[in-house]
């Protein structure tokens, strides 16, 4: 359990950063994610020998994905038939979108119809604040975010939503916009250069993402490299892709 004051502190990380953005953009409908489904099985955590598919576990079953168990379920010795590539949660279905860590940012997803990456607030209530790893070690999420390697618990999630520091698009010679992500181990929220990636105004030259470790006067990041991947969750909420 974590201690009350670093708690606190966890939370004032992410009240402090959303005062200060000055302009924060990439809207997508907003999601009731306390919707937050208990499944068609027992509601239960599985017990020993329970298959997620059949339909214990809090299982949902959902229109194009199958049988989906909840994220947050824990995992050890629990899933006998190989760990499930997709979780629910707070009314949305997440799963990695690679297993390399990102050189772009590409909110779009090369026109991806059925995905998309998650808000920053999204991703934020993904993470439990009362537990020392923020996305939950040893639960399904985290062995999906991080691949089953547990040493990506120290890597960042980026996230669909960015900041503007001096409101000029492209056509303005853009330089300082930032996209959010947020770290699975301790759940703070930080700010990534797009200069030399792709920027939200479509901008792309091939550099990987960097992290912003300070920022100028001017609206301009000192950079520092970080191993950066992307959850992605479905266009469709849960809501909309439960099978009667």
């Amino acid at each position: 359990m974590i201690a009350p004051k670093q708690y606190l502190n966890k939370i004032g990380v992410i009240s402090a950063l959303f005062l200060v953005v000055v302009s924060l953009s990439g809207w997508v409908t907003p999601v009731n994610m306390d919707e937050d489904h208990i499944g068609t099985g027992d509601g239960e955590p599985c017990s020993d020998g329970e298959i997620p598919a059949s339909g214990a576990c809090n299982t949902l079953s959902l229109q194009g994905v199958g049988d989906v168990d909840r994220c947050d379920t824990l995992i050890d010795g629990l899933f006998n038939r190989g760990l499930p590539s997709v979780c629910h949660r707070r009314n949305l279905v997440w799963k990695l979108d690679s297993t390399n860590p990102l050189t772009e940012w590409d909110p779009d997803l090369d026109g991806d119809a059925e995905w998309r990456l998650p808000t920053i607030k999204e991703l934020s209530r993904l993470m439990d604040y009362t537990t020392i790893t923020a996305i939950g070690a040893g639960t399904l999420i985290a062995s999906i975010a991080t691949n089953e390697v547990e040493e990506n618990l120290t890597a960042w999630l980026i996230s669909s939503t960015y900041r503007d520091i001096d409101g000029k698009g492209e056509s303005e010679g853009d330089q300082n916009s930032q996209v959010l992500g947020i770290n699975m181990t301790t759940g703070e929220i930080a700010a990534f250069n797009t200069e030399g990636s792709r920027s939200p105004f479509g901008t792309v030259t091939g550099a990987a993402l960097k992290q912003c470790t300070a920022i100028d006067s001017s609206g301009v990041c000192s950079t520092a490299d970080a191993a950066v991947y992307a959850l992605v969750v479905r266009v469709e909420t849960v809501d909309e892709l439960l099978i009667p």
